[in-house]
């Protein structure tokens, strides 16, 4: 556990992945609102879906929280890959605006980085949407550099030949 004037962090195991539900959520949201500029509600069936994705995903997971007045303000979620355990990937990481400039995003991120690290992983990755700018600045700063671009297109998008 890490104490500071403001706020505590603390490592987790997975049983204790539900109390993120509710930032989940709110980072869920956001991130549909930076891809297609449409406010959606996140549901319960949202989180359930997304958990046991995470939960079947994982070998080894930890669940980073931060607290502010027992409040939870930030969380974030690392895992070891089941099928190849040298990858390590932050699957989640979210704080509440209010607190985003308490550097608590980065303290997250420097435990999580440590237990990949202890856990003797050698590649760290994080999949970040283009559309969130802020982000990709944050992690460039912990090191973390582009490798891979997904190109993406919507099922409902009708093909236009630019040869006539």
């Amino acid at each position: 556990m890490k104490l500071t004037s403001q706020y505590t962090i603390n490592n987790n195991d997975v049983t204790s992945i539900d109390e993120v539900a509710e930032l989940w959520k709110k980072l869920f949201a956001l991130h549909h609102y930076l891809r297609y500029e449409v406010h959606i509600e996140p549901t319960d069936r949202d989180w359930i879906r997304r958990r046991s994705k995470l939960l079947q995903k994982a070998n080894d997971m930890l669940v980073i929280t931060a607290k502010a007045d027992n409040k939870l303000v930030g969380y974030l979620i690392v895992s070891v890959h089941e099928c190849d355990k040298t990858v390590g990937e932050i699957e989640s990481l979210y704080v509440l605006k209010e607190y985003r400039k308490e550097d608590i995003g980065t303290e997250m991120m420097k435990e999580a980085m440590n237990w990949l690290n202890y856990k003797g992983v050698a590649i760290q990755k994080i999949a970040v949407g283009v559309e969130n700018e802020q982000v990709i600045a944050f992690y460039n700063k912990l090191g973390f550099a582009p490798k891979s671009i997904i190109l993406e297109k919507r099922g409902d998008e009708s093909f236009r030949s630019v040869n006539k």
